[in-house]
């Protein structure tokens, strides 16, 4: 798993995939708790800034839809299930201000990009606005996963949390 090692926020906790599970480990104690939610291999991690969610994406089977879990760090409960990409997710990351989620799927997506809204359960897809992500990252050439690296993924979604017409993007 590609950054599948987190230190959380509060510098006491590493947060790493084991199989399906995500594992909380506090440093100090040696204490661990088993976040138990995917039916599947997790295949990537995401915390937020805040260190109020945790994210985890999981691969699935050919034409099934792969889940995303938000996680609420506090009591470590499963907080949403979110499904729409096919097959694998490939990256995650949260906004600044913990209120989106981004995620990127696999070949099989198509790399799609999702912004999920946390507060709202909405969701906005840009697979078909590859232009503007070009223009937005000065990607030349064929668009893939690899130019939504974690600090990537967090200027899109600092430039999108500046755009006050958010709520008019191609809502799905």
């Amino acid at each position: 798993v590609v950054e599948g090692l987190i230190l959380h926020p509060d510098n006491e906790h590493l947060i790493f995939p084991l199989g399906s599970t995500i594992i909380v480990r506090h440093i100090i104690s040696r204490t661990q708790t088993f976040l138990k939610g995917h039916d599947n291999e997790v295949t990537t991690i995401a915390c937020s800034r805040s260190g109020k969610y945790i994210a985890s994406g999981q691969k699935t089977f050919q034409g099934l839809k792969a889940d995303i879990i938000i996680w609420n760090f506090a009591d470590r409960s499963l907080l949403q299930r979110l499904s729409m990409h096919k097959v694998c997710i490939n990256s995650l990351a949260f906004s600044p201000s913990d209120k989106y989620l981004a995620s990127v799927g696999g070949v099989d997506d198509k790399n799609t990009l999702i912004i999920w809204d946390i507060e709202q359960s909405k969701q906005w897809s840009y697979k078909r606005r590859k232009t503007q992500l070009r223009q937005l990252f000065g990607q030349q050439g064929s668009f893939n996963v690899k130019v939504f690296q974690q600090g990537r993924l967090e200027a899109l979604l600092s430039h999108l949390n500046l755009c006050p017409d958010l709520d008019n993007r191609h809502k799905r």
